[in-house]
């Protein structure tokens, strides 16, 4: 029950803090954007709410209004969860081209929770992790019933699915199955449950497990190109301080075996990590502040300071072509994946609608999550190194 309480509150915070309830209006700079409201219905529609038109000092433009959690980026556009009822008592894939065109939109999948539901792109198809609140379940397992869909990428119909059991969320991650092998490298789907790590065979969606968590959750995972490792954020609801609750471990594909870990000094939580080109980046909070640090991989050695302030705000990491992109609540930035250096920085304070949620970058175009939708974001020319 303690760790329901906590993944429940947890997911409360983190609705309040991403604006998950918040849709607005666009404004009239925005009277072209394609909407599909019709067959959406906003959550908690807000009319009295104006899209930005910056981030900071940096041009935006919506694209498609609305409430949007996981983005990823495709061969042919953006593809976002979208939530839609009066409630979010629903989500649906929406697929957009760069320009903002509506491609399509998927069926419903009722009852999944936005927050905790993701998307992958693997092998030519479309992943969405849905995870559906059911607290009627045993008390030594997650809250969430999980299920695994894989979809067309062209039509957005559902081709398979499978079962996942319970957990804490389903975060999908699309790797190279043979990274760092003399090998062909190959796609594959890796899942996290929040208690399990699980390899996902594409098209069969026949999993196999690679790692469990005992008493522990991830909350956080991530994978690097051209690395056989993949990094995982996990703590221990049950820890009594000043124990350490928080540790980053480095897991190894190949072997399936965990080759390094990190533990943080009480009261350290982890908020974000990404494998660079130089290591592995994290975002560490203790409730003070919050730093974003760079270990060496695969020892993980004591992190280093990058060139991000420390602030009170919470931070999240994203890699792309040699650029980590670090976001909050009033900071966007970017900093070179390699030297940890910061090489610009926006603040979109001001308005509760420029913050920003997610970013994914297409080629050499930047797209943002903000409380406002899906937007472009014209970059400095020092982020596209």
């Amino acid at each position: 029950m303690t760790v329901l309480i906590v993944v429940l509150a947890c997911a409360v915070i983190a609705g309040g803090a991403t604006g998950l309830n918040a849709i607005v209006a666009r404004t009239s700079r925005h009277t072209t954007v394609r909407s599909v409201a019709a067959s959406c219905v906003a959550p908690q529609a807000s009319p009295a709410a104006v899209a930005p038109n910056h981030l900071g000092v940096w041009p935006f433009d919506l694209l498609q209004a609305g409430t949007f959690g996981s983005l990823v980026a495709g061969p042919a556009g953006l593809y976002a969860l979208q939530a839609c009822g009066t409630q979010e008592t629903e989500l649906r894939v929406l697929h957009l081209a760069t320009s903002g065109k509506v491609l399509g939109a998927s069926a419903a999948f009722d009852r999944a929770a936005l927050l905790t539901s993701s998307l992958a792109i693997a092998g030519g198809s479309l992943y969405v992790g849905a995870a559906r609140l059911d607290i009627s379940g045993p008390s030594n397992s997650g809250p969430y019933a999980l299920t695994l869909y894989r979809l067309d990428l062209g039509t957005l119909q559902v081709v398979g699915s499978r079962t996942l059991g319970r957990g804490y969320g389903l975060s999908l991650l699309a790797t190279d199955s043979e990274a760092g092998s003399s090998r062909t490298p190959a796609p594959s789907l890796l899942a996290s449950t929040g208690s399990a790590l699980l390899d996902i065979a594409l098209g069969s969606l026949r999993t196999t497990s690679l790692a469990s968590f005992g008493g522990s959750i991830a909350q956080h995972v991530a994978a690097g190109a051209g690395t056989p490792y993949v990094a995982l954020s996990l703590f221990a609801p049950a820890a009594v301080p000043p124990a350490a609750t928080a540790s980053v471990e480095l897991f190894d594909l190949a072997t399936h075996r965990v080759v390094s870990s990190v533990r943080l000094t009480s009261g350290s939580d982890v908020e974000s990590v990404v494998l660079g080109s130089s290591g592995l980046w994290a975002s560490i909070g203790d409730g003070a502040s919050t730093q974003v640090r760079l270990y060496s991989v695969p020892a993980l050695a004591t992190g280093a300071p990058t060139g991000v302030p420390a602030t009170l705000q919470t931070f999240h990491l994203s890699e792309a072509a040699g650029v980590v992109w670090i976001w909050g609540p009033a900071l966007l930035g970017c900093a070179d994946a390699s030297t940890g250096r910061l090489l610009a920085s926006v603040s979109p304070a001001g308005s509760s609608t420029a913050s920003v949620s997610g970013t994914v970058s297409s080629g050499s175009a930047m797209f943002a999550v903000t409380q406002a939708g899906i937007g472009a974001v014209v970059t400095p020319a020092a982020c596209r190194i």
